[in-house]
């Protein structure tokens, strides 16, 4: 049996992450931080280009999220085995 199948939801998220995913998982947080705070800064009444705001409430918040639980599933086999 494959040791992919052998982890659960919970195992994979507490397992070490690889160094390219781990890059991957903080530019996703960093882009929907950014996103975010455009979303909250045009509440606030600034206004944005509407290319911008298109992007900032729609496409990168929600890639952002599953870029960075995608990055965070992904399991660095030797490292665990090392544990």
């Amino acid at each position: 049996m494959n040791k992919q199948d052998e982890l659960g939801l919970i195992d994979r998220i507490q397992a070490p992450t690889p160094k390219l995913f781990k890059s991957i998982r903080n530019v996703a947080i960093v882009a929907s931080a950014v996103a975010l705070a455009l979303v909250q800064s045009k509440q606030q009444g600034v206004e944005l280009p509407s290319v911008v705001d298109f992007l900032a409430s729609k496409i990168v918040v929600v890639s952002g999220a599953i870029a960075g639980l995608i990055a965070q599933l992904t399991v660095d086999y030797s490292k665990l085995q090392e544990k």
